[in-house]
């Protein structure tokens, strides 16, 4: 068995910061490595609480109180805060290693620079997305020009739903000028126009715009929305440019007779999720891989533009999302609205 200064020696000289700590959240060691990092003295922090290194007090608060139930975590991602306040990004796992003393020794990662390099990365996206949008304003055209020729088939076909039709018509065109003005104004088209609002309404503005078309193709759409408010920042218009790509692919991938498409939002701690569900033809794995990609489509006279150019849109708002689909059962797509994912 090792002697137990070989393991205070560890403790001293790792290079990740260690901070020993109780669950009345009081600060009992920590190694230089931590000092430095933070710009505290090692006398300095062991007298302060642990939840006064995080950006977000009650977040510490509640680490400390989960990690004294579990006794274990591994790699939660919090910001902590420097002696002059900035923030320092860190993974941080923790174990009890002290039955009798409840005593907790937590490990933190110092994950600062990827965080800088993921904010290099989202700026040359930017560019990239930029150059793109031209091609996404033809994209989302020909979508309204299709959604015109579909309601003038269905006026010839259906002199019953004339003023339905002919008012889905006047939207579609109200879209495209509205797309066309944006077009003119390319200085004001890559600028985000950050508002809070309550995500339920833009969902239902986006479901509202695609509602005609469903009907019009025979499609049973189910929603499930939350009833409570959920607000976060967006660019409203370029958040339902993403969405209603996502909802026009699902309506595209449907070609069964008893087509449905399900929508549903909920909470989940400090978050809104939206699912977006279909029972079209689906994708399969490799297909789901790529289906983010510029000009990868599966869709005959598709451009492979309109997914990639939500998934630009949803990154620069920090909204996550994941996509499952299977070859003939369908796809879901689930959006995550997190307000602590914008620090």
């Amino acid at each position: 068995m090792l002697d137990p200064a070989v393991y205070v020696k560890a403790f001293l000289k790792s290079r990740e910061l260690m901070i020993l700590v109780d669950c009345d959240y009081h600060i009992i060691d920590v190694n230089e490595t931590a000092a430095n990092n933070l710009g505290y003295t090692k006398a300095e922090m062991i007298s302060m609480s642990i939840t006064a290194l995080f950006y977000n007090k009650k977040e510490g608060e509640e680490f400390i109180n989960e990690l004294c139930k579990r006794w274990h975590i591994l790699n939660w991602e919090y910001t902590f805060k420097t002696q002059k306040g900035k923030p320092f990004y860190v993974m941080v796992s923790g174990d009890r290693i002290d039955d009798k003393a409840d005593l907790y020794l937590l490990v933190a990662q110092n994950i600062t620079e990827i965080k800088k390099e993921t904010e290099a990365k989202l700026k040359q996206n930017q560019l990239l997305y930029t150059k793109n949008m031209m091609r996404l304003f033809v994209h989302e055209m020909k979508n309204l020009s299709n959604n015109i020729w579909l309601a003038i088939h269905e006026l010839k076909e259906n002199d019953g739903e004339i003023h339905k039709i002919t008012d889905f018509i006047q939207q579609n065109n109200q879209k495209m000028d509205t797309m066309i003005q944006s077009l003119l104004q390319q200085d004001q088209v890559f600028s985000l126009d950050l508002k809070e609002w309550d995500v339920n309404e833009v969902l239902e503005e986006a479901i509202g715009s695609n509602q005609e078309k469903i009907k019009l193709l025979g499609i049973t759409l189910t929603k499930d929305l939350m009833p409570e408010k959920f607000l976060f920042p967006m660019d409203k218009g370029k958040v339902l440019l993403a969405l209603n790509n996502i909802i026009g692919n699902a309506i595209e991938s449907i070609k069964r007779a008893n087509g449905i498409i399900w929508i549903s939002s909920q909470m989940a701690k400090h978050k809104s999720i939206i699912r977006i569900s279909d029972n079209g033809e689906g994708i399969g794995k490799e297909e789901a891989k790529n289906v983010f990609k510029p000009y990868f489509t599966t869709k005959n006279g598709g451009n492979g533009l309109g997914l990639y150019t939500s998934k630009q849109i949803l990154f620069e708002h920090r909204i996550g999302f994941h996509i499952e689909s299977e070859k003939h059962v369908g796809t879901t797509f689930t959006l995550y609205f997190d307000r602590d994912g914008l620090d």
